[in-house]
């Protein structure tokens, strides 16, 4: 059974005299935090981090740990000189999340159904507690496409860069 501290207040007399207030703050001790769904949580991250690491050898694996997988580019670097992040799939306290970045292009965000739809969140993102096979095998068409517009679109630079030198 938990136990209950009381503190109490302390306010000062007319005459400056520190003293006890008449009524004690009663502070509960912090509880426990709540468990995740891990069991549950497991078989989501092992079938969309499956669907990820088909892609694995087209880009470099940064991060590779239970509960968070990471894939980005090869060759590009964001601003500050990391590798560009592309994909990943992490699990967090109440859900599994998929990211994608090149689901931001427009083009891409007409492919997503519906029912994918419904579990997207923000521009990039889709949250799990669990999966079906059909969204599973759509997110893989669409990973497989925005990975492959992804290197078109490196292709492109890469030619233009060259030109300009």
């Amino acid at each position: 059974m938990l136990q209950r501290h009381a503190s109490y207040r302390w306010t000062t007399s007319q005459s400056g005299i520190p003293r006890r207030a008449e009524t004690p703050i009663i502070y509960n001790p912090r509880m426990p935090k709540r468990a995740a769904k891990t069991g549950a949580f497991d078989a989501t991250f092992s079938a969309l981090r499956a669907v990820l690491a088909q892609h694995a050898h087209k880009l470099r694996v940064t991060v590779d740990e239970p509960g968070d997988y990471q894939l980005c580019s090869q060759t590009l670097k964001d601003r500050i000189g990391r590798p560009l992040f592309v994909a990943a799939v992490q699990t967090r306290k109440n859900y599994v999340s998929y990211h994608l970045m090149p689901l931001c292009a427009p083009e891409f965000l007409r492919k997503v159904s519906p029912a994918l739809k419904r579990r997207m969140q923000g521009k990039s993102c889709f949250n799990f507690t669990d999966i079906d096979p059909e969204l599973s095998a759509e997110l893989d068409q669409l990973t497989k496409s925005g990975i492959e517009a992804f290197k078109k679109q490196l292709k492109t630079q890469g030619s233009r860069l060259k030109a300009e030198a």
